[in-house]
């Protein structure tokens, strides 16, 4: 489905395509549980151009407050309904901490299980692994492993990395 831009914007030379605005709905299906349905948008959302993701569409962004911030945090999200496997990753930029992030990913889903991990790099690093890792999986050191994670059925691989705090 092609959809209308609402702008396009540079950070920090990332050259971004922004489908909704914040406070706008972003309309949505899961091709999974055949479901649709609306998010509202607390923060900018898009695409990075000229990228590819693990799904198969461009690298997904979302754009924080802070634009001299140079950390990129990279959430892989789980596929429901079961969570146990990986459906994707989203990128927040603008944003200062692991927790912040987390906090504006959380805000998007109606349940945290879509949060599988989260993972921090800089800005220039990032921009080296879009050339490299077309459509594979972003991966850095975990950050932290939640006990309850592992000791549950959710945990399926290296990838299920959850910040402290």
């Amino acid at each position: 489905m092609t959809r209308k831009l609402a702008y396009r914007v540079e950070f920090q030379g990332l050259p971004i395509s922004v489908e909704n605005r914040k406070g706008s709905n972003r309309y949505w299906h899961d091709p999974n549980s055949g479901e649709d349905g609306k998010t509202k948008q607390h923060y900018p959302y898009g695409y990075v151009r000229g990228t590819l993701g693990v799904d198969g569409d461009e690298v997904d962004i979302y754009l924080g407050p802070d634009k001299q911030s140079d950390k990129v945090f990279i959430v892989t999200q789980m596929k429901a309904p079961e969570f146990s496997d990986i459906d994707e990753q989203k990128t927040f930029i603008g944003f200062s901490s692991p927790k912040e992030a987390k906090t504006a990913y959380l805000k998007h889903f109606d349940d945290p299980k879509f949060f599988g991990s989260i993972k921090e790099m800089t800005l220039e690093e990032f921009k080296t692994k879009l050339k490299s890792h077309k459509g594979k999986l972003i991966k850095s050191e975990p950050i932290y492993i939640k006990k309850a994670i592992v000791d549950s059925n959710i945990f399926k691989g290296p990838y299920l990395y959850l910040e402290t705090n």
